[in-house]
């Protein structure tokens, strides 16, 4: 016989969702006058270069610390030999000059001054101008340990560097999300102008490595902050990704709008909500609209249409499984259409009935009511963090010559069979009807027996199909 079981493919859109580990207690700073509010070097030790304490450029509180070319380390700190453990500081490069080697470091060396945890040279062309955190991770060697802070390279380059908020903990179980705050200025923007974005906040238990601004209108961003220029009116909202040292990536999101006097206005009423999901395979879509005598509506899943009315505008766009992305000029829904049925495979049809050692055997066949905006990409139950977009469906053919005893799984695909013809003195390819989802299979034994076909595991719905069984025959050779 040959039975099938099948799932739907779903969304896998990545948002601040996280599995977190339970931190116990508050772990203390090993580290004394770590952020420097005594005024002064108190529980450190100058070995060389310039080195000051000052109240003006502190990363938080009233004081941080000041080197050229300097080096600053505490030590030796007591530890448990064999426990993980972090370190912490803040680094802002307030000049530089030279290109010598070397550079400015964070480093911890044990008890026999092997290094341990080393930030490499951290430079203005890496690192920019700006505040940001170092954070290493290693394992105790010996009972004790330095820390050190400074610079460590040729005399033809000279950097001056304020650090502050240092630290040295011993590590806990688990991984704590970076808490985030994001602003744009202006919220409302009078377009075409500037909108400058920043991003605040720490990472309590590491540091953040990567930011991702997504602003709604097509255009991303890297780093803390930054300035851009808005041309495009409508409403939108901005997502931001932040992951940290760990690869926990949590995002935040803030809506924002734009206007422009200078074009036509279209707003879209109905549906209320950016973003919903429905049963239905058409959805109405209705608003208003200021200079336009005609309002066209198109998706990104093959729709078009003009809608009837102008000033007050509706038309009936028909969804494809999955999500779709509706433009009403620069407004703009997302609405992801899920068929209502259970999934199921129709049109099953095998290449032969027969199997020989090595002879090609071919099954194909049509999933409905499958979800998967992508049906060429696999269905990932736990994607890479921070990937974003995911929303396919992984088809696996399995195959048992000895009735379940030995397993075969092979992938399906989704087949687009083509016709070759030639046109105007070239070859072209044409697409012949719609795309089937295929396997294939070459057996390499002499015996063949049951065939099966597993679809979309892990499922959030399943069903289950039976049908009927292709004969076998004994090899000939």
């Amino acid at each position: 016989m040959v039975e099938v079981t099948l799932g739907r493919g779903t969304i896998l859109l990545w948002t601040a969702v996280a599995v977190l580990g339970i931190v116990s207690g508050a772990r203390a700073n090993l580290l004394n006058n770590p952020g420097f509010e005594t005024g002064s070097f108190s529980g450190w030790t100058v070995v060389s270069g310039g080195a000051s304490v000052i109240p003006d450029d502190s990363r938080s509180g009233a004081w941080a610390a000041r080197l050229v070319n300097g080096e600053v380390r505490q030590g030796w700190v007591n530890l448990h030999g064999g426990r993980p453990y972090k370190a912490f500081a803040w680094v802002r490069i307030a000049s530089e000059t030279g290109s010598d080697w070397g550079g400015f470091r964070i480093e911890v060396v044990d008890a026999n001054w092997q290094s341990l945890a080393h930030s490499g040279a951290l430079l203005a062309e890496t690192h920019g101008t700006n505040w940001f955190k170092v954070a290493l991770s290693f394992t105790a060697t010996t009972p004790r340990v330095l820390f050190l802070a400074g610079y460590f390279g040729g005399g033809g380059r000279t950097q001056v560097v304020h650090f502050d908020d240092c630290a040295l903990v011993e590590d806990a179980p688990g991984n704590l999300p970076p808490a985030v705050n994001i602003t744009l200025d202006p919220v409302h923007v009078s377009a075409p102008a500037p909108q400058s974005y920043r991003l605040s906040g720490d990472d309590p238990d590491g540091t953040i490595r990567q930011i991702v601004w997504e602003f709604g209108d097509g255009t991303r961003a890297f780093g803390w902050h930054g300035s851009r220029r808005v041309g495009l009116p409508g409403d939108f909202t901005a997502r931001v990704l932040v992951a940290d040292d760990e690869g926990l990536v949590v995002t935040q999101q803030l809506a924002w709008s734009a206007r422009r006097a200078d074009l036509p206005g279209v707003l879209i009423t109905n549906p209320v909500s950016l973003e919903l999901t429905t049963n239905a395979p058409v959805v109405l879509v209705s608003g208003t609209a200021t200079g336009l005598a005609t309002v066209a509506v198109s998706t990104d899943r093959g729709f078009y249409g003009l809608a009837t009315g102008s000033n007050a505008w509706s038309i009936s766009v028909t969804l494809q499984p999955g999500w779709n992305r509706i433009h009403a000029h620069h407004a703009e829904r997302r609405i992801r259409y899920v068929p209502p049925g259970p999934l199921a495979v129709l049109g099953l049809s095998e290449s032969t009935n027969t199997v020989e050692r090595w002879e090609p055997l071919e099954i194909t066949f049509q999933i409905t009511n499958s979800a998967a905006t992508h049906p060429h990409l696999p269905f990932e139950a736990h994607p890479p963090p921070g990937l974003a977009w995911v929303d396919g469906i992984t088809v696996d053919g399995l195959f048992t010559p000895d009735n379940w005893q030995t397993i075969y799984r092979r992938p399906a695909f989704l087949w687009q069979p083509y016709a070759r013809a030639r046109k105007g003195g070239a070859e072209w390819m044409y697409p012949t009807n719609e795309p089937r989802w295929c396997v294939r299979f070459a057996p390499r034994r002499r015996a063949c027996g049951s065939i099966a076909s597993k679809y979309a595991r892990p499922a959030v719905q399943g069903s289950r199909a039976r049908g009927a069984s292709p004969s076998c025959r004994p090899p000939t050779r």
